[in-house]
């Protein structure tokens, strides 16, 4: 269950602060209308039977109550019943009762007990389903004691009506609390409501937005808080624009600047080493380190070219030109001139329309990872098309690389063997951010029997079929390898 925002909690609180309300007021409403009707009309049963004892049955001439035979000559209970009363009768010491109208119902013994002692007791009894108060009362200082019944129903049903009155109005203010609560929670929140949109807009990029700090409570100093960070947060990203920006013209300008050196050291340490190795008088030792200044300047050269690539990537000037390219020659070219030990599988038979030169540089940079950190080793290249994705997998049978370092491979400068001098520690950083620049991600996993496998998918703009053949090994994939298969 999803749980209630800070809107629904406050009209919950809100509209359950107004039921509590509205039932302790109701309750408390009917509980003392009930208790005053109650009242009023125990006090009226408590007049009419001292007045019939006191009134009629002395008006009766009767001699002695306690004779039953007198009482019904004298037509006492008719009397009472003319009064008003709703019936009664007269309970003698013996047992024997005289009675008139309404049944006599059942009494409590304490009601009795009350009357004998020469008290006007009274209570509410249910009387088949209707409600009546019975009074009782005897002529002290002895004598019969006398019951009274009258009707109480009225009194319930004014109680019920006052129940169902009480229950519709607390129910319909109940509606109008939640409503006004509802009002009041968007009122309140609206600067939240604010905040909120201003920290979405904020974390897409828009730093220049500002909530207006109006109000002077807790809401406006949010306000003021939040514009406060949002500067402070603005400055500082716009520092460290600025610093990356630095960053970028500096490597840029050095891999620019050092290039040219680098080709004229590059030129120097091949002549010098041809002329060495041909020379008569030269040592051995003397050969050996010319070919090791020629095998350093060349990956210094690979170094800087990196730099010049990494920063072009940075710098967003490379827009993405997708062309009909050959996929399948391009790649065997790259084989040939990176890796030739290395053994390609493809179905794909018809131009795909991709970034050539981008996919050149993927290709490639795969290709001399699979060569430097697996001389010798197995190597296999796969390129297939995956409904609209283009899959170019590099699996070799190297030593593989540790289960944490399968993600900081694609870091820059980052080297799984330090004690390993080939490489630039750049090659699969560029791998990633042209695959990235072209929609698409790469996957590095170990394989299942040792070795490395790496996974660019780059996404596909058109496929040119050259017919019904090749639309059908793309589609279906010709026996190609997929990426759970090298597994």
């Amino acid at each position: 269950m999803r749980p209630l925002g800070l809107r629904g909690r406050l009209v919950a609180t809100l509209t359950a602060v107004v039921a509590l309300a509205v039932v302790v007021v109701g309750v408390t409403s009917v509980f003392l209308v009930d208790r005053s009707l109650r009242s009023r009309l125990a006090e009226e049963v408590i007049a009419t039977t001292e007045f019939n004892l006191t009134v009629l049955l002395p008006a009766a001439g009767i001699g002695d109550p306690a004779d039953p035979q007198a009482l019904e000559a004298a037509g006492v209970i008719d009397r009472f019943l003319r009064r008003g009363t709703a019936g009664a009768w007269v309970e003698f010491e013996d047992g024997s009762r005289v009675s008139g109208g309404l049944a006599p119902v059942q009494t409590s013994p304490e009601l009795a007990e009350i009357a004998r002692r020469g008290e006007i007791a009274y209570e509410f009894v249910d009387a088949g389903g209707d409600q009546v108060v019975v009074s009782a009362a005897r002529l002290p200082p002895s004598g019969p004691l006398f019951y009274f019944v009258t009707p109480a129903q009225v009194l319930a049903d004014t109680t019920r009506q006052l129940i169902a009155v009480v229950s519709l109005a607390g129910a319909a203010a109940v509606v109008v609390g939640a409503a006004a609560g509802a009002a009041a929670a968007r009122r309140i929140l609206r600067p939240v409501a604010a905040a909120r949109d201003a920290a979405g807009r904020m974390a897409s990029g828009d730093l220049g937005v500002r909530l207006p700090a109006e109000r002077d409570d807790e809401l406006g100093r949010l306000s003021a808080s939040f514009n406060h960070m949002a500067e402070s947060l603005q400055a500082t990203i716009e520092e460290l624009d600025a610093a990356r920006a630095r960053e970028r013209r500096f490597v840029a300008d050095v891999s620019h600047e050092l290039r040219t050196p680098l080709t004229g050291l590059v030129n120097e340490a091949q002549m010098l080493s041809r002329r060495l190795q041909t020379g008569n008088e030269v040592t051995d030792d003397v050969r050996t380190l010319a070919s090791l200044l020629d095998s350093d300047v060349a990956r210094l050269r690979h170094l800087v070219e990196d730099l010049l690539e990494i920063s072009r990537l940075d710098s967003d000037g490379e827009p993405s030109r997708p062309t009909p390219t050959d996929v399948k020659a391009l790649v065997s070219a790259l084989i040939a001139e990176r890796h030739p030990e290395a053994t390609f599988e493809s179905d794909i038979s018809a131009p795909v329309t991709v970034d050539g030169r981008a996919l050149e540089r993927i290709v490639a940079n795969l290709l001399d990872n699979a060569r430097l950190h697996a001389p010798g080793a197995e190597t296999t290249v796969t390129a297939r098309l995956d409904g609209g994705w283009l899959e170019i997998a590099v699996a070799d049978r190297g030593p593989g690389v540790p289960a944490e370092a399968l993600e900081t491979i694609f870091e820059r400068f980052t080297t799984v063997d330090e004690a390993r001098s080939a490489g630039t520690g750049l090659g699969l950083a560029i791998v990633r951010q042209h695959a990235t620049r072209l929609g698409g991600h790469v996957e590095a996993f170990n394989r299942g029997g040792g070795g490395l496998a790496v996974v660019a998918r780059i996404p596909v703009a058109e496929l040119l079929h050259d017919g019904e053949g090749a639309e059908k090994s793309v589609s279906q994939g010709g026996g190609v390898p997929s990426t759970e298969e090298m597994r």
